[in-house]
């Protein structure tokens, strides 16, 4: 019986340390972004992409800058449908969070 108790007190404190660990990593990686400054460039989508893991899906874009550069952007699901590849305007982002993409209409 203590073998047991013991072994529950062992993967119970494994657990909450892993979930304070996620919840730091979590923290460090938001603040690094809001460090970062917000930049606005005319950009272009050349490509998105999806990524399902499990139950949740995941939402890339890929936007080439007039200078050659890309840059691959984790989207809002909500925004995924309202952008298609070709579409070209302001890409704003912060770091390597997507904040907005406001096309030009011809």
């Amino acid at each position: 019986m203590i073998g047991f108790s013991f072994m529950f007190t062992i993967v119970f404190l494994l657990v909450i340390g892993f979930i304070f660990f996620v919840m730091i990593k979590t923290v460090k990686s938001s603040n690094a972004h809001k460090s970062q400054p917000k930049i606005s460039a005319p950009a272009k989508l050349i490509e998105k992409r999806t990524y399902v893991s499990g139950n949740f899906t995941y939402y890339y874009g890929t936007f080439e800058f007039r200078t050659g550069d890309r840059l691959e952007l984790k989207l809002p699901r909500e925004r995924t449908g309202l952008i298609v590849e070709g579409d070209e305007g302001d890409l704003t982002f912060q770091g390597d969070m997507f904040i907005d993409f406001s096309q030009e209409i011809y």
